[in-house]
C-alpha cells in the first residue's frame, strides 16, 4: 500500500468520526432542550420570590439534573462505542487486525474515571445557574413560562448576552449569574451547551487517535501529522504536520477540536 493510498483511507474515516462527532453534539443539543423546558416548567410552579428566585435544593429541579447528567453521561459513553467501530475499520483496510483487548482496557480506563463525570457535572451545574437567571428575570418582568423558554432557548449558545439578561445585570440583578459567567483574566465563559459539546467532541476525539495508536503500534514504526489543509488549520498544528513521530508517541490531538490525523509512514 502507498503512503499516499493510505492517507486517503484515513482521511476517509477521520470524516466518518467527526461526522458522528457533529451527530453526537445535535443530541447533546436535544437533551439541553428538553431539559431547559422542564427546569423552567417547575421554576415557574415555585414560590414568587421576585428579585430572590433560585431553585435551590428542589426535588424536582435535582431528578432533572440528575436525568440529565445520566443521559449525557450514557450518550458519550454508547458515540465512543460506534467510535471502536471506525478504528476497527482503519485497521482492517491497513492489513492490520484490531487489538480489541487493549482497546477494551483503555475503553474501560477512559470512560470509568471520574474526569468526565466532573466535567459534566460541572456543566450541568452552570446550565442550572443559566435556567435559573432565566427564570428569575422573566417572571420579575411578567414574562410567561413560554416566553421565558423561547427566549433562553434563542440564546442558547450565549445566555449571557440576551438583552434581557445584559439589563437585569446592568441594573446589579442577577449578580451571582453575572460572577458566574467570567472567568478572571480570561473573560467570558463558554455556555453550558458548548461547554457540554466540547467535552463530547474531546472525548470522541482522544478516543479515537488512541485507539488508532494502539492498532497502529501493531505493524508501524514512524507516523507523520496531516492537517485539513485550510485556513482554520493553527499554527501549532502546521508546525507539528511538518515533523515525524514514534508510532507509540501521544500527538493528536493537539488542542480542543483539533482536526489533525495521524498516519503511519508505510515502510
Amino acid at each position: 500500500m502507498t503512503q499516499k493510498e493510505m492517507t486517503d483511507i484515513l482521511t476517509a474515516q477521520a470524516n466518518k468520526m467527526f461526522a458522528l462527532e457533529a451527530e453526537l453534539s445535535g443530541e447533546i443539543r436535544a437533551l439541553i432542550v428538553e431539559a431547559a423546558k422542564k427546569l423552567i416548567e417547575v421554576g415557574y410552579s415555585m414560590p414568587d420570590k421576585g428579585k430572590q428566585f433560585v431553585f435551590g435544593d428542589n426535588k424536582k429541579v435535582n431528578e432533572i439534573l440528575n436525568s440529565l447528567y445520566i443521559a449525557i453521561y450514557n450518550l458519550i459513553y454508547d458515540y465512543a462505542k460506534r467510535e471502536v467501530k471506525i478504528t476497527d475499520e482503519v485497521a482492517n483496510n491497513l492489513g492490520i487486525t484490531p487489538n480489541s483487548d487493549r482497546t477494551e482496557e483503555f475503553f474501560a480506563l477512559l470512560f470509568n474515571g471520574r474526569t468526565l463525570q466532573e466535567r459534566i457535572e460541572d456543566e450541568l451545574q452552570k446550565f442550572a445557574n443559566e435556567v435559573e437567571a432565566y427564570v428569575a428575570v422573566g417572571r420579575f418582568n411578567g414574562l410567561s413560562k413560554e416566553g421565558t423558554a423561547n427566549t433562553y432557548l434563542q440564546n442558547i449558545r450565549a445566555p449571557q448576552q440576551s438583552t434581557i439578561i445584559l439589563a437585569a445585570i446592568g441594573v446589579g440583578f442577577l449578580a451571582q449569574f453575572a460572577n458566574s459567567i467570567r472567568r478572571p483574566g480570561r473573560g467570558r465563559l463558554n455556555s453550558s451547551l458548548r461547554s457540554l459539546e466540547r467535552i463530547g467532541e474531546d472525548m470522541m476525539l482522544y478516543n479515537y487517535a488512541r485507539l488508532n495508536r494502539e492498532n497502529f503500534t501493531r505493524k508501524f514504526k514512524r507516523k507523520m501529522i496531516i492537517t485539513m489543509g485550510d485556513d482554520l488549520v493553527c499554527g501549532a498544528c502546521d508546525d507539528a504536520a511538518m515533523q515525524t513521530y514514534s508510532i507509540e508517541e501521544d500527538v493528536v490531538p493537539l488542542h480542543g477540536n483539533c482536526r489533525c490525523i495521524e498516519v503511519p509512514i508505510a515502510s
